[in-house]
Order: structure tokens, then C-alpha cells, then sequence
């Protein structure tokens, strides 16, 4: 079926394409043999966007505990370096009052807090942080990554890394 894909990249690709059917919420599907297949129940679609989103696989115990990501991500990572190296965000996840600074310009790119204000509002496609406050300060305390990492990018609509998301596109940058 797929020349020369182990078992897991032949998994990888029938769930990739299993995910953009869902994804899409395509409805009217015909299969040879089957018909029209039944459109699909949106609180599954919506559960699997959610999953696909959202759900770490509790990676974070890799990324937090042995990596310690976030240790580097809370010093070191500006939104304006989070989007030169690939990473998008999510524009509609954003409060309209961030939205608005942003567009005034109101938001320091070159300041990490400003990234630990993108993963509060899990605004930074693939990537969820938890953020807590300690002492007056906001401290980035665990970091896990989701499907959408690899799977989604944004339309840059609001600017270049930042705009609607789109998921089930592969991400290339």
C-alpha cells in the first residue's frame, strides 16, 4: 500500500489521512461498496479537534522533567524567536485585548514574558504550558507538545507566523 513504510509510518499516514476527514467534518463521504456514508456527529469531531489540540499524551514528563524546556523557554524564548524558528500562533485564541496590543504594538516580541502570556491563552499551536503565578510573577512549570505541533499552521492573516489556525496541514517551517 505505501511502498517502503515500516508499520509506523504506514500507521502514520492512514491516521493522517483518517484525521483530515475528520478534521474537515466532510460529510456525504461515498465509499466504493458502502454509499454515502452518514454525516458525522459534531460532538466527536469536536472531542477528536479537542484531542488533537489539546492532549500532551502526558509528554510533559519528558519535556519538563527531563529536558527542562521549560526552564529555557521562560529565560530565553521571545515570541519574536518562537516565530522565527517555525513555531504559530493562534490568533483566536487570543483575549481581543491582546489582540489589540499586538496590533498597536503595545507587546514586547523580544520579551519572553510575552511568550508565557501566548501559552496562558494556549495560543502557541502544538505547544501547552502551565503557567502559574509564584511570588507576583508569572513561571512557566510544565511544557508538553500536542499533534497539532506537526499538524497545523496558521493562515498568517494578522501577520507572518500569526493568524487562524488550520489544522491537518503539515507544518514545513
Amino acid at each position: 500500500m505505501f511502498p517502503g513504510a515500516t508499520g509506523w509510518a504506514r500507521r502514520g499516514v492512514v491516521g493522517g489521512l483518517l484525521l483530515l476527514v475528520v478534521v474537515a467534518g466532510c460529510d456525504g463521504i461515498t465509499r466504493p461498496g458502502h454509499g454515502v456514508l452518514p454525516p458525522l456527529d459534531p460532538d466527536l469531531v469536536a472531542a477528536g479537534k479537542e484531542i488533537f489540540r489539546m492532549d500532551t499524551y502526558g509528554n510533559e514528563v519528558f519535556w519538563t522533567d527531563t529536558a527542562r524546556i521549560h526552564e529555557v523557554i521562560e529565560e530565553l524564548v521571545s515570541p519574536a524567536v518562537a516565530l522565527e524558528v517555525g513555531l504559530k500562533v493562534d490568533v483566536e485564541a487570543l483575549p481581543r485585548a491582546l489582540v489589540e496590543a499586538l496590533a498597536a504594538g503595545e507587546v514586547d516580541l523580544n520579551d519572553p514574558e510575552s511568550t508565557l502570556a501566548l501559552l496562558k491563552h494556549d495560543a502557541v499551536v502544538g505547544v501547552r504550558g502551565v503557567v502559574e503565578r509564584f511570588e507576583g510573577r508569572d513561571t512557566l512549570v510544565r511544557v508538553g507538545i500536542t499533534c497539532a505541533f506537526c499538524h497545523s499552521v496558521v493562515d498568517d492573516s494578522f501577520a507572518p507566523g500569526i493568524g487562524r489556525r488550520l489544522d491537518g496541514w503539515a507544518t514545513r517551517t
